[in-house]
């Protein structure tokens, strides 16, 4: 194991740990799981704040260089949020439904596997706008016979594969 300092390039600073949480935790379920439980109900105003909060993040990182590079995390999750609004509304035409609705299981699991595939394929060619090439990230298959770090608590010996 290397005991050697990362380049500076790859560390991260403190703060943007905090406001990546902060707002990872602010857009997740958490804020609608707290307002069911305190008031039975989700508004719709909810989401829409979620995407503005999102929005301001992004405009702000354009401004606060400490965020700077958030700016591409942000991005994917404002697009991750949209698409899955645009396509959860697609599954909820009348059309839709008269495609895939209750006819059988398998009609209804297709009907679903292809709005997720939907929105699959909007975030893959998010990525690509954003990075340019699928390696850069993750879109590739890496080195599968690469040697791992040991890990005790999960019993990997060091040099496993």
């Amino acid at each position: 194991m290397n005991s050697a300092q990362p380049p500076s390039v790859f560390r991260t600073k403190p703060i943007m740990i905090v406001v990546a949480w902060i707002v990872t935790l602010l857009i997740s379920t958490l804020p609608t799981i707290i307002w069911r439980e305190l008031t039975g109900q989700v508004p719709d105003l909810l989401f829409w704040t979620q995407l503005a909060l999102l929005g301001i993040m992004i405009g702000l990182s354009f401004v606060w260089k400490e965020i700077r590079g958030l700016r591409q995390y942000f991005i994917v999750f404002l697009v991750l949020y949209f698409s899955e609004r645009v396509f959860g509304r697609i599954g909820e035409t009348s059309q839709w439904e008269s495609w895939f609705g209750t006819a059988s299981f398998t009609s209804s699991m297709l009907g679903t596997q292809l709005l997720r595939l939907g929105v699959a394929f909007v975030m893959v060619f998010t990525m690509l706008i954003i990075k340019h090439r699928r390696s850069e990230f993750f879109l590739v298959r890496g080195m599968t016979d690469a040697p791992m770090e040991p890990i005790r608590w999960l019993g990997v010996k060091a040099g496993a594969r």
